[in-house]
């Protein structure tokens, strides 16, 4: 069996086990892909999204677009998806020197230096966090307290630590688009999927 007709076959069976749904097209899209990257259902109940993004999403990939992640897993599991079209590029600035540099003088993690450095280089990138939620609260802070305005957020980091409390900040700004998934989980692979799924949606001929 070739690996699209395996990835269509999983395709089939998450939509039968999801059963009837009230998803927007675009938004089945990306749940179904997070739900085949970690075979969890749980995020067809938790995706959650600003009234705009889609639009935002839209207008964004009609035109060049940055799309700036945080972790190199996210990158380069979009990589292939947008190589796609000459108007994305990926860039990812964790393993940046600046950001060890800006990480210890500023008293931030690297991934939250690696956002810092996004928003100086990059003032409306389609921006996804899928590891960190140190990376998630410092572009909080850079679109509420410096004007910063990504095109619109995908965040999703994981874990135990201030992740939902960094998830709640996201979907209490109201002057970005976002899409995110409310509790503990999330990561790189579903910020990944998510991705594809919206660049497979919008790119589509």
């Amino acid at each position: 069996m070739t690996d699209q007709r395996i990835l269509e076959a999983s395709f089939a069976l998450i939509e039968r086990e999801l059963g009837p749904h009230h998803f927007p097209d675009w938004a089945f899209a990306v749940v179904r892909r997070m739900i085949h990257a970690s075979a969890d259902f749980d995020f067809a109940q938790t995706l959650k999204w600003s009234d705009d993004f889609a639009e935002a999403v839209a207008q964004a990939l009609r035109q060049p677009i940055t799309i700036a992640v945080d972790t190199e897993m996210v990158r380069v599991g979009i990589a292939r998806h947008a190589a796609r079209t000459a108007n994305v590029s990926v860039v990812c600035y964790l393993n940046d020197p600046e950001a060890a540099t800006l990480a210890a003088a500023a008293g931030l993690t690297r991934s939250a230096a690696g956002i810092r450095l996004v928003a100086r280089r990059h003032p409306n990138p389609l921006l996804a966090i899928g590891n960190a939620p140190t990376a998630l609260d410092e572009a909080v802070r850079l679109i509420e307290q410096e004007g910063w305005r990504p095109r619109a957020v995908v965040g999703m980091p994981v874990g135990f630590v201030g992740v939902e409390e960094a998830k709640s900040r996201l979907l209490a700004q109201r002057h970005v688009a976002y899409l995110s998934c409310v509790g503990r989980k999330g990561g790189s692979a579903v910020t990944a999927a998510a991705l594809n799924a919206l660049l497979e949606f919008w790119q589509s001929p």
